[in-house]
């Protein structure tokens, strides 16, 4: 019988959580049918034009009704798993299957290293109630695995997969010469300027405020460069009143939110994260495979894949000092961008591929289901 798989994300962008899912779906043997529930419009549209199968939660209804539409998921399309990505899916998979009494495994990925965990709090107790009520947990990445087992040892640790993220190196490259030409005239981007991007969600922990706070302190060391800014988030229009405050709205550019980003990385010179916590991210594992020299926060799995002074430059967490300097080191040592770009494509290539990854995927899926007996053969 062909195995039946629900990725459950609460995101309504394509951002690193959402994009993990959907690599799945897209690239699971056929032996696995795969759809895609998701909290938003605009990547019901995006998922689905990709011809995956997806539907969509309204996650401003109450709890009851919101695990009601995940009842409804599941009955219709008789599934097997629900592979939650995060907290809150994690949960309604959880209440949807024990209030209607359905019949289906649920895998909860950790895609971060919550910094909740590290006290007692509320977040924490929630998570101590669920997490071994779930039948497997996979953390994004080998940090994030370790951080999980020491800041919650109540977890089952033969419940605990390690599982690294993982990109489609192949579609990396499907920018031509004419959209990056495009992006920059639309964004008047000057060519003749280093360009240092940042992609991803405008959000506290990726740390943009405190960095900016810092950066304004050095900012005549930067006068021939541009921040490239891709995204959009709930800090958005505090990030800008900063750089306005500043009086630094001639170093960046913000696009906005993008459904593709992967024009953008073809502009930049250097990709920079300067996060407060993270799992392990999408982003990096990305601008490693546009060849891409990288200055980030040694923060979650970072320096799982960014290894420091061979693909990139690694500062210690909360030091933006050295961040900010760190950035200014690199656009002037051209031999270090070069070594950093081919290391880190070579990193990515070797170990971070979408191509070697998903077996992994299938072997967590079938030791899942053949505690239920579940026949597997291709169909």
């Amino acid at each position: 019988m062909q195995v039946k798989v629900l990725h459950f994300v609460c995101g309504d962008k394509m951002c690193g959580a959402e994009k993990l899912a959907y690599l799945i779906c897209r690239n699971l043997d056929s032996k696995y049918s795969c759809s895609y529930l998701c909290g938003g419009e605009q990547l019901l549209e995006q998922v689905s034009s990709q011809g995956i199968s997806c539907e969509k939660v309204d996650l401003n209804l109450s709890f009851f009704q919101i695990i009601n539409s995940v009842k409804k998921s599941v009955i219709s399309q008789d599934i097997n798993i629900v592979h939650a990505h995060d907290n809150k899916a994690s949960i309604y998979a959880y209440f949807a299957k024990k209030i209607f009494a359905l019949d289906y495994k649920i895998v909860s990925h950790i895609h971060s290293c919550y910094t909740w965990l590290n006290k007692a709090s509320l977040y924490k107790n929630i998570d101590r109630l669920f997490r071994n009520r779930y039948d497997l947990n996979i953390a994004c990445g080998n940090l994030v695995y370790d951080y999980y087992l020491k800041k919650a040892p109540y977890i089952n640790k033969k419940k605990l997969k390690n599982l690294s993220n993982f990109i489609d190196i192949e579609s990396m490259s499907k920018s031509s010469s004419q959209d990056v030409d495009s992006a920059i005239s639309q964004y008047n981007i000057d060519s003749n300027k280093f360009i240092y991007g940042f992609i991803g969600r405008l959000s506290k922990p990726k740390g943009l405020m405190p960095f900016i706070e810092e950066l304004a302190k050095y900012r005549n060391k930067f006068n021939d460069s541009i921040f490239l800014v891709v995204g959009s988030g709930e800090e958005e229009e505090k990030i800008k009143a900063v750089i306005k405050r500043y009086k630094m709205e001639n170093l960046f550019i913000f696009t906005g939110y993008k459904n593709s980003v992967n024009v953008f990385y073809k502009i930049i010179d250097v990709f920079f994260l300067p996060s407060l916590y993270e799992g392990l991210p999408m982003v990096l594992l990305e601008a490693m495979a546009n060849s891409k020299p990288i200055v980030a926060m040694n923060v979650g799995s970072v320096s799982e894949v960014v290894k420091n002074d061979v693909s990139g430059l690694l500062i210690k967490g909360g030091d933006y000092k050295d961040f900010v300097n760190k950035l200014s080191f690199l656009k002037d040592n051209k031999e270090k961008m070069k070594i950093y770009s081919e290391n880190g494509f070579r990193i990515v290539k070797e170990n971070y591929d979408v191509s070697s990854q998903m077996i992994k995927i299938e072997n967590i899926y079938k030791e899942l289901l053949c505690s239920n007996k579940l026949e597997y053969k291709a169909v």
